[in-house]
């Protein structure tokens, strides 16, 4: 999956030219979206204004640098199955309670 998400960035993105560009991944997805930080550093920080992510437990805070972290942290919401009302904080969980590490804030 990982391979079809560089492929997607490399022929179809990059050329397209988005100056501004919102991403939503939804589960294993958000580990294709470390992978493409990672390998399109000179384009995806230019081009991504904001991500959403849903129900994700795959982004490894180890795995993120610096950058990527601080990058989550302040363009990303990670949207997560919840009893609460739509839109809620939800600081300490995770997906499930998996062993999810936090880059950027979880909403319910």
């Amino acid at each position: 999956m990982s391979k079809h998400c560089k492929h997607i960035w490399r022929n179809y993105i990059e050329p397209a030219g988005f100056k501004s560009l919102k991403v939503i991944a939804h589960s294993a997805g958000g580990f294709c979206l470390t992978g493409i930080q990672q390998t399109f550093q000179s384009t995806f920080y230019k081009t991504v204004s904001s991500i959403a992510i849903t129900d994700s437990c795959v982004i490894e805070k180890s795995l993120l640098t610096p950058h990527q972290r601080e990058f989550m942290a302040k363009r990303a919401v990670h949207y997560i199955s919840s009893y609460e009302d739509l839109g809620i904080e939800e600081r300490g969980r995770t997906r499930r309670g998996s062993a999810h590490m936090e880059v950027c804030p979880h909403v319910s």
